[in-house]
């Protein structure tokens, strides 16, 4: 894991990228051009270090409210395999979220969330308890700042796949929903020291995050520090603006146990509306079945991930994304026949999956809605999402409606699986499930 192994690892990355990659970095222009305009120059320093904390822009545009947080009552019924009637489901949350600056150059951070379901989730009990955030910020000038504590550090530019986010495994401990906006919020942060700089069209991130626990816990009031450091790992990230169009960002992953990862993250506006993105990770692993089912004397190699998308928005704030993801180390369709044949290692994979927040299979189609304020109906929005598992054809389909007032929202969601018994959404005990909430903010 020295820092050789991290230089050669570098260098066959960039060599594999090869041509087409250099192509594609040479065309694509930087995340401030995808908003449409151009940045202003107190505007690219915010950008630059959002692209390295993702969570920043939340913290950002929340700063004004150093206390606030929400609470939330859900009911709904899911309709299962194997069973004549529709069972029940309940849920009571409450989120609390603190922001606050003790001086100008020291800023506290803190968010808690609490969810009572009914039934439990598993392997959880019905009453759980989730720091997900809780660190200190000191930003002794305009260009340095250092974080301690537990950070939900999230990674990539992908809208349901993200390869690039080297630290999601293991962080999802509460699942209120599939859509991926509420998983990556919800998620546990990793403990971990983070470093970051600025400077003229440039910035650059290192974190590291120490082994603090052997293994996830499944108690309800545990902290689950071994669910996010389980082991120690480090990350840098690099954005550089090379032309005035032209920004990409460079990753370096490395943990105990595992060969160094790279990642890239790169967008272009086709248009005035249009926006192409790519995120992709490469390095030595091994197969991801040989890893969930722990197999002896499995050999790496080296295994590429891509999330590519296309969003396009409307006049009307309608907005439609389609995205192909790729993980070449998840098994191929003949693999993936052969491992659902094998009962209890199959289960064992998809618990891993899941923890993991990994692809299934070897690639996955994904098609993305949202359309808010609904013409003639302000505040009402419509978010949906489409998944297509090509290597065995399931689907899962997923809508929401959801109603704005000052201060409280009101949502439906709808979700459906397909596919035949033993594929990625028609082997799941839940067929279809609609929910209802009431959500109360403070």
């Amino acid at each position: 894991m020295g820092w050789r192994h991290a230089l050669r690892a570098v260098c066959r990355g960039w060599m594999r990228l090869g041509f087409a990659g250099l192509t594609a970095l040479m065309g694509l222009p930087g995340l401030a051009m995808a908003q449409g305009r151009e940045p202003t120059p107190e505007e690219l320093a915010a950008l630059n270090l959002a692209d390295l904390a993702p969570q920043a822009q939340e913290q950002a545009a929340q700063a004004r409210q150093p206390w606030q947080g929400y609470w939330e009552l859900a009911w709904g019924q899911a309709s299962e395999r194997g069973r004549p009637e529709a069972q029940s489901q309940g849920r009571a949350s409450m989120r609390l979220q603190a922001d606050v600056r003790s001086s100008a150059e020291m800023r506290w951070v803190g968010v808690l969330r609490l969810d009572h379901s009914e039934p439990a989730q598993q392997p959880y009990p019905p009453s759980l308890l989730s720091l997900q955030e809780a660190y200190v910020s000191w930003q002794p000038s305009e260009s340095l700042a250092l974080d301690l504590g537990r950070i939900n550090a999230r990674q990539g530019l992908g809208t349901g796949y993200n390869p690039s986010d080297f630290l999601r495994a293991g962080a999802l401990r509460s699942q209120i929903a599939v859509d991926p906006a509420s998983i990556k919020n919800n998620r546990l942060g990793t403990v971990m020291l983070r470093a970051q700089g600025l400077w003229a069209g440039g910035a650059l991130s290192a974190m590291l995050a120490p082994k603090l626990a052997q293994q996830a816990s499944s108690s309800g009031w545990s902290a689950d520090l071994g669910a996010t450091n389980d082991r120690s790992r480090y990350l840098i990230s690099l954005s550089q603006r090379w032309t005035e169009n032209l920004q990409p960002q460079w990753l370096l992953f490395g943990a105990d146990g595992q060969s160094p990862q790279l990642g890239m993250n790169l967008s272009s506006l086709w248009g005035p509306s249009t926006l192409v993105y790519g995120e992709w990770a490469g390095g030595q692993r091994r197969m991801q079945i040989e890893q969930a089912l722990a197999l002896p004397q499995a050999a790496q190699s080296w295994q590429n991930q891509w999330a590519m998308g296309l969003r396009s928005t409307a006049e009307n704030k309608l907005s439609l994304t389609l995205e192909w993801a790729y993980d070449g180390a998840a098994p191929d369709q003949q693999a993936w026949q052969q491992l659902q044949a094998q009962g209890g290692a199959y289960w064992a994979y998809r618990q891993w999956v899941q923890r993991a927040q990994a692809l299934n299979t070897r690639s996955q189609w994904g098609l993305y809605l949202n359309w808010p304020d609904l013409p003639g109906w302000p505040q009402l929005d419509l978010n949906a999402m489409l998944r297509h598992n090509p290597q065995d054809h399931s689907q899962l389909a997923w809508l929401e409606l959801r109603r704005r007032w000052p201060g409280l929202d009101v949502a439906l969601q709808w979700q459906r699986h397909w596919g035949r018994a033993g594929s990625e959404y028609g082997s799941l005990p839940q067929v279809s499930a609609w929910q209802l909430s009431l959500r109360g903010y403070f």
